[in-house]
């Protein structure tokens, strides 16, 4: 799934997966218990030239991220520059909700030449 986030938004959340998904993979498994290990991809600019504050990896200390309440605290990059696995304190591995569901919180910090 897609997500945007900007620095103007403050906090902005997405659930997943949603009531449709979570339907589905429940009646594949009687036993449907979800253990989640997340990956962040980030858009990949035409030719490599990104307008100026586009997020990436090198900027990953911008964004405050949340899943299911904890705190997103780094990042394992994974196949190439532009997505990793990410980790909390404990580990990469997040554990969902009750319903089997993941939300995840973000913001995007300031950059040092943006005026609020």
């Amino acid at each position: 799934f897609g997500f945007v986030a900007t620095n103007r938004d403050g906090w902005t959340s997405v659930i997943f997966p949603n009531e449709a998904e979570l339907e589905y993979y429940k009646r594949q498994s009687d036993d449907y218990k979800p253990r989640g290990f997340i990956m962040m991809c980030f858009v990949k600019c035409d030719w490599g030239k990104c307008p100026t504050g586009t997020l990436d990896f090198a900027t990953f200390d911008k964004l405050d991220i949340l899943l299911n309440g904890k705190r997103v605290v780094d990042k394992q990059r994974v196949g190439g520059p532009n997505c990793g696995f990410l980790r909390h304190d404990h580990g990469m591995s997040f554990d969902p909700d009750e319903k089997g569901q993941y939300e995840m919180k973000v913001r995007v910090g300031l950059w040092d030449d943006d005026k609020p």
